[in-house]
């Protein structure tokens, strides 16, 4: 009778234990969402915002003084940060809608960014998916950070690699998920110090969700971007 009793309490402690870690780990993890949120609404929208305010300011006074070729430049400058500032605030409002959770969407997503952008430029887009890989369910940051990698390495591929053909791979290999953005394009010197912040910001996004980031390039050959992103 004892000895019953005793694991009968020793099983409602363990409930109520298992029970507190999981609310507290809820807790955790929707904070961490909430400073994610601040985070992206700080370095995304708040700078640009400024620059948007700063820049309407100045063409105001252009306009006074009659300088009307200063002050289209900057109203163009204005639409582009504006077009910019939306891009980033749907992207975070995608990234946190829990429905957006399947790879699929990702891949979806992918698409209608990357082939227009290609498509313009008469650039080959081509998407290698397994059947096994389009399901997999991936949490909001790793699938925001997964996203935004990829449409960096199609943005650069664009901008920068005068390329005929960018070729996107997203599979699952065991406990991984895997990640390749190649061009053909003209490639870079990967060792040479570059201003560009998309470089950057990939290296970290990809340390953020704990992933690898390998970027090699061939100078005629093209640019490989491969993110190895653990699953849980």
């Amino acid at each position: 009778m004892g000895g019953g009793l005793l694991i009968f309490l020793l099983a409602g402690i363990t409930i109520v234990f298992l029970g507190n870690r999981n609310k507290l780990k809820n807790l955790e993890e929707k904070q961490k969402l909430r400073n994610k949120i601040a985070e992206d609404l700080h370095d995304e929208v708040g700078s640009t915002l400024s620059s948007i305010s700063i820049l309407s300011n100045i063409a105001q006074k252009n306009l006074q003084q009659n300088q009307w070729e200063k002050t289209e430049t900057i109203i163009n400058k204005i639409s582009r940060d504006s077009r910019t500032t939306l891009d980033a605030m749907d992207d975070i409002i995608w990234s946190v809608n829990p429905d957006n959770d399947s790879l699929r969407l990702v891949i979806l997503r992918l698409k209608e960014f990357a082939n227009p952008l290609l498509e313009a430029q008469e650039i080959e887009c081509v998407f290698k998916i397994p059947t096994d890989t389009v399901n997999v369910v991936v949490g909001m940051i790793p699938r925001r950070n997964l996203y935004l990698i990829a449409k960096e390495a199609i943005n650069n591929a664009a901008k920068y690699a005068q390329a005929s053909k960018v070729t996107v791979e997203i599979q699952k290999q065991n406990n991984e998920l895997i990640l390749n953005v190649e061009d053909n394009g003209k490639g870079f010197d990967t060792e040479a110090p570059s201003s560009r912040n998309g470089l950057k910001n990939m290296e970290k996004r990809a340390k953020e969700i704990a992933g690898t980031l390998t970027i090699n390039s061939v100078i005629d050959k093209g640019t490989a971007v491969r993110l190895q992103l653990p699953l849980a």
